[in-house]
């Protein structure tokens, strides 16, 4: 048997992301939260009833961490790391702006991990040219 004969994906949702990633398991809400960073929204599927959720973002929301505490999320904008909260309602606040130069205009954030002292790191890429080497690594520290 061919090993790619033993593992199945479904489709849990055709949704027709632009840039669909960055998965995050919430156990306690038995949801899986994703990105569309293209299409500036962020989208949650419920596991076990299979109810949708989205969000507008107001920029591209290039990554999503759950906070300890759980109030609410850390999450990368285009030009920063903010505070979201989605329920009762959407609210956004940044924790720190990146990209205030006019050269740096077409660069975002990329991908990000929280290591195990609680220090965000998180990468940034040119947005229009993925073959640029404009890319930085950034570190957060749980302080700020």
């Amino acid at each position: 048997m061919d090993l790619m004969e033993k593992f199945v994906a479904d489709c849990a949702w055709p949704l027709g992301a632009e840039l669909g990633e960055g998965p995050l398991w919430m156990p306690e809400q038995d949801r899986v939260y994703f990105v569309n960073l293209k299409g500036r929204a962020l989208h949650a599927l419920n596991v076990t009833s299979g109810e949708q959720f989205s969000w507008p973002m107001p920029d591209y929301l290039c990554w999503l961490v759950a906070r300890r505490d759980g109030d609410g999320f850390i999450a990368g904008l285009r030009d920063g790391v903010v505070r979201l909260w989605l329920e009762p309602a959407l609210r956004i606040e940044y924790v720190h702006t990146l990209f205030q130069e006019p050269e740096q205009e077409n660069l975002r954030l990329n991908d990000a991990k929280v290591d195990a002292r609680g220090r965000l790191w998180f990468g940034t890429i040119h947005n229009l040219d993925y073959s640029r080497s404009d890319g930085m690594l950034y570190r957060l520290d749980a302080d700020h």
